[in-house]
């Protein structure tokens, strides 16, 4: 049976590079979703936390990074986003006679995918997510204690 929020069945298991990261994700949720996730994520190694919180084909790749592992909607929706702050830096430019870094935005990018991709997949594979929102369950503002 399948959740009400997610009306697609659950993709087949995950690879064994992808355990450690869905049982983090299992086991607190979001690393910022809670302050007992929080915790045990200040308790791992740097490498340990770059590998849950950062993807490198994602950052690479981008949109068809997400195409290929299958949260497709997601990656559609970042490219969206990428498109539409583009064009509000191009209009900027212009209408400053400024210019910024290509390569400044590109990483910029880069990184807003490989920040997404992780949860999204783990989204996709778990629970069968097919919502637009790459950002699905991750509490962009927690109240800290």
């Amino acid at each position: 049976m399948t959740d009400p929020q997610y009306p697609q069945a659950p993709v087949a298991a995950p690879s064994p590079t992808w355990n450690s990261r869905f049982d983090f994700y299992n086991t607190y949720g979001h690393p910022s979703a809670s302050a007992h996730g929080a915790a045990a994520f200040k308790q791992l190694s740097f490498g340990e936390r770059f590998r849950l919180t950062a993807n490198g084909p994602a950052f690479f790749f981008g949109p068809i990074y997400f195409a290929i592992k299958g949260p497709w909607r997601k990656g559609l929706s970042l490219f969206g986003v990428a498109v539409a702050i583009s064009a509000l830096i191009g209009v900027i430019e212009l209408a400053f006679d400024i210019s910024f870094p290509a390569a400044g935005f590109g990483a910029a990018i880069g990184v807003l995918y490989s920040t997404a991709a992780n949860w999204a997949y783990y989204q996709h594979v778990a629970y069968g997510s097919t919502s637009w929102n790459p950002f699905e369950g991750v509490p962009l503002l927690r109240a800290r204690k």
